[in-house]
């Protein structure tokens, strides 16, 4: 399951749990004692750390303004019911937490790890925060390797350090432990470091372009499996170009051969924004490889994985400065996976809708239920955070 984050919530966060069954809410939890101002919050679901066979919950919370307090923080908690394991603090960086990562297993107590990302910030001329990543203990919360900082990587754009993270577990075959993707939005790469190290394994470029901007990686990435059948996942990754002469428009690169090999490119047109998203999903056409949603201002487009031929869009409503979205696996029982997007920057219109693919191949797109932002799927339900 991945999570897009990207939410903003004025000075506290609200998690609800839904029964993924009936919409019913389970439990609600708060986390409070923020200064005002915005903040960003992000999800990720763990593995069991309990013994109760449920999965746990990683609340990011992280500030967004100005001056900061450093009062930014990742909650672990227990997915049976929403109370606080442990609390990761975020002393050292204000937007500590702004990205939170499941990582699996990597230091082999048999218990999911956490990334956790804080993009860096610039305040004013004399005070700067550099990007950082750090990888923790999922059962302590102990650190388990030295944070990578914004300066480890000698080229400029590194503000975008720890904005956008991906787990990929089979990556390279030769890294049984998998790898963590960084997607930096502005430089148009990801950088792949090993795990829990955080060495550095690859540099991954977008597919080659015609021209000057045409080769944008990272500002989303999502995990498609293996599609040429080499034994390695290949990683979609996505940005915004401009021509310079036209509309902007999102470009989304698959590349395989542990970074290396360029399988093919999509344009998707008719994006203004500088946020895209992707969420790689179930087989939905019988292939048994898995497709992707990509989201843009306007639209979710559906892609083949294997091929990148178009499979019908799903309108978004307004437009929006980004339209966040996520596969909810299927909850319809269909046998095809049901897909969440959230409008950012629609003002009436800040929830998720829900959507059937089903019914998008039927052409009859409907909506179902509106649920809470940043949507997650798990045995429990439905996980979320809204104002």
């Amino acid at each position: 399951m991945e999570i897009q984050p990207g939410s903003q919530l004025p000075w506290g966060a609200r998690l609800r749990v839904y029964s993924g069954m009936d919409g019913t809410q389970v439990y609600e939890h708060t986390a409070s004692g923020f200064p005002a101002g915005p903040l960003h919050v992000a999800l990720a679901m763990l593995g069991d750390l309990t013994g109760d066979g449920r999965p746990e919950i990683a609340l990011g919370i992280a500030e967004d303004f100005s001056p900061v307090a450093l009062v930014s923080r990742v909650e672990v908690l227990d997915g049976a019911s929403g109370n606080l394991l442990y609390a990761l603090a975020g002393a050292q960086h204000p937007r500590f937490g702004w990205s939170v990562e499941n990582v699996g297993d990597v230091d082999g107590d048999g218990m999911s790890d956490l990334a956790v990302g804080a993009p860096g910030l610039f305040l004013g001329s004399f005070t700067t925060w550099g990007g950082m990543v750090s990888v923790f203990s999922g059962a302590t919360g102990t650190i388990l390797a030295p944070p990578i900082h914004a300066g480890f990587f000698s080229v400029s754009y590194t503000m975008d350090v720890g904005r956008v993270l991906l787990h990929l577990p089979d990556f390279d075959p030769m890294l049984p432990g998998g790898v963590l993707a960084l997607g930096l939005r502005d430089a148009g790469r990801a950088e792949v470091l090993g795990l829990p190290s955080l060495t550095p394994v690859a540099t991954v470029f977008g597919c080659p372009g015609s021209g000057p901007g045409l080769e944008p990686m990272g500002a989303a990435l999502a995990d498609m499996g293996d599609i040429d059948g080499d034994g390695a996942s290949e990683l979609a990754g996505a940005g915004v170009q401009n021509t310079g002469t036209g509309p902007s428009s999102v470009r989304v690169s698959i590349v395989g051969g542990s970074g290396s090999t360029c399988l093919y490119a999509l344009n998707v047109p008719g994006s203004l924004g500088t946020s895209p998203a992707l969420a790689a999903l179930d087989d939905q056409d019988g292939d048994g490889i898995r497709d992707l949603a990509v989201g843009a201002p306007y639209q979710v487009h559906l892609f083949s994985g294997a091929t990148g031929s178009a499979m019908g869009t799903l309108p978004a409503g307004p437009p929006a400065t980004e339209v966040q979205v996520v596969g909810l696996g299927d909850l319809t029982g269909d046998g095809f996976e049901d897909l969440a997007f959230e409008l950012v920057g629609v003002e009436d219109a800040r929830d998720p809708e829900v959507h059937d693919l089903e019914e998008l191949f039927a052409i009859a797109v409907g909506h179902h239920e509106v649920l809470g932002l940043e949507v997650a799927v798990n045995d429990i339900g439905l996980v979320g955070g809204g104002h």
